[in-house]
């Protein structure tokens, strides 16, 4: 259960980031926070202490293939998004000098 809470702590944190940040970065890095939190809990549902299926006679730790790959499939996709984003965010640093989001919403609305 304290696994779970910290889960959830974590992800509200990244959440906090997004809405309370300007930076894009520091925004771009607090979803990423967030997509941590989300693996970690997939992990812990897919979690399950009893007895292997293999071997009846051990008592083991066991996790769930299912959520593995779906926690595989998860880090995956969010580094490749992640990487693109990045080079967004360098295309828009190249262009208009800077990651504030409200220098770049005034740039905007004067073009």
């Amino acid at each position: 259960m304290l696994e779970f809470s910290m889960a959830i702590a974590i992800f509200f944190v990244g959440l906090i980031g997004i809405i309370v940040r300007k930076n894009l970065f520091i925004k771009l890095l607090s979803l990423e926070i967030m997509n941590i939190a989300l693996t970690i809990i997939f992990l812990l549902i897919g979690y399950n202490t009893g007895e292997v299926p293999v071997t009846h006679n051990i008592s083991a730790f066991v996790v769930d293939p299912l959520t593995q790959n779906l926690a595989i499939t998860a880090i995956i996709i969010g580094f490749a998004t992640m990487s693109l984003m990045l080079v967004f965010l360098i295309r828009i640093v190249e262009k208009y000098r800077t990651l504030d989001i409200n220098n770049l919403i005034r740039r905007f609305k004067k073009e």
